[in-house]
């Protein structure tokens, strides 16, 4: 090949390569933004139902949960009066509220006894609190009477008296013998043990005893 020959094609017109110019940021849209906060403020509502459900179930069904809720507000507002919390309704108070209601029953049976006989009651347990307590008894036979009395209360402090007597001088059916409302402190679930005396029992037949309780705090 001569020197006047030579295999290289020589390129003419070439352009320099230039990148595609970046498209300029447009500012925001005012609707755009507005559809954001409005979608955030939904999200935050969803969020505010979602946990006042969790809240109101675990109150209704949790007394730890509540003493806690009531313990966090005492702390952070320097031992405040909380709100007490029970039903204004009317109806039956959750366990561990205010106006809990509870209800124990012993039943038995004398036998025919010109003398006294004597039986226990383990009649109620009562859980931490404050508590207005009564007791009575309601004679299903003939009798004289009787008289009862509490023979364990635990640590419970009481402020009163939870028992009663009753003694006619003849045989009379069905007496019912009844305690004044006593106040009952408890800091331990606490079994509450009653003795109940029965006097000249002429005829055979059952008693019922019972006592019941109302959380006052």
């Amino acid at each position: 090949m001569s020197e006047a020959e030579t295999n290289i094609t020589p390129m003419h017109h070439i352009h320099h390569w230039k990148p595609p110019a970046r498209p300029t940021p447009q500012p925001p849209s005012c609707f755009s933004e507005l559809a954001r906060l409005n979608q955030c403020y939904d999200d935050v509502q969803a969020m505010k139902q979602i946990l006042s459900k969790v809240i109101s179930d675990l109150m209704a069904n949790d007394p730890a949960v509540v003493q806690s809720i009531i313990d966090a507000i005492q702390s952070h507002t320097g031992g405040a009066t909380v709100p007490l919390v029970g039903s204004t309704d009317g109806s039956l108070a959750q366990p561990g509220q205010v106006g809990e209601f509870i209800l124990q029953t012993s039943t038995g049976s004398l036998t025919v006894d010109t003398g006294t006989q004597t039986v226990g009651l383990s009649a109620m347990v009562l859980p931490p609190g404050d508590f207005d307590v009564q007791a009575w008894v309601d004679y299903g036979t003939t009798c004289n009477g009787g008289y009862f009395s509490p023979i364990n209360t635990g640590t419970a402090i009481v402020q009163g008296n939870l028992g009663a007597w009753s003694v006619a001088g003849t045989p009379q059916v069905g007496i019912l013998i009844s305690s004044a409302i006593a106040q009952v402190v408890t800091k331990e679930p606490t079994l509450l043990v009653w003795n109940l005396s029965s006097v000249n029992v002429t005829n055979a037949g059952p008693f019922t005893f019972e006592c019941c309780a109302r959380r006052m705090r």
